[in-house]
């Protein structure tokens, strides 16, 4: 009767080892429901925030200065101070994730204009010139437009 008592104990299996399922099928936990898109996004967005945010900080410190950075293209020092400021908050609050559609809108006009001031003055040079300023400022726009119909309210950054 021990024996068979014994022999029955070394029968017992081993539970098995929980094998996980690799990371691109596996379903969000519910601590992080984020998907690729919103960090995409996300990392869209503040890399955006922070381009027109260091731009908007060079302009005004020209300003601060005495100079006038737009100076070149004809623009006079009060235009200059509004897209300073314009760009400089409104890289600020799509950095952050505050009145998203609201800057994206007033910077999308900024770069419609500078992509119309640079082409007039003949700034942008031949024609190559011309399809890059127009390829480099639809660039920002596209990139502008998909922050102003991003859903997410707000980010890391």
């Amino acid at each position: 009767m021990a024996k068979k008592k014994a022999a029955r104990k070394t029968t017992k299996k081993a539970p098995a080892k929980k094998v996980a399922k690799p990371i691109s099928t596996q379903a969000p936990s519910k601590k992080n429901k984020c998907s690729s898109m919103d960090w995409s996004a996300c990392l869209l967005r503040s890399a955006l925030g922070l381009f027109f945010l260091f731009m908007g900080l060079g302009k005004l410190l020209t300003l601060f200065a005495g100079t006038n950075a737009l100076a070149a293209f004809s623009v006079p020092i009060w235009l200059t101070w509004i897209v300073a400021l314009v760009e400089l908050l409104g890289g600020l609050f799509i950095a952050v994730g505050m009145l998203k559609t609201e800057s994206s809108m007033l910077l999308i006009v900024t770069m419609l204009v500078a992509m119309i001031i640079l082409i007039a003055t003949g700034k942008a040079g031949d024609w190559l010139g011309i399809l890059k300023t127009i390829f480099q400022h639809l660039i920002y726009i596209a990139g502008l437009l998909i922050v102003m119909y991003d859903k997410k309210k707000m980010c890391l950054l």
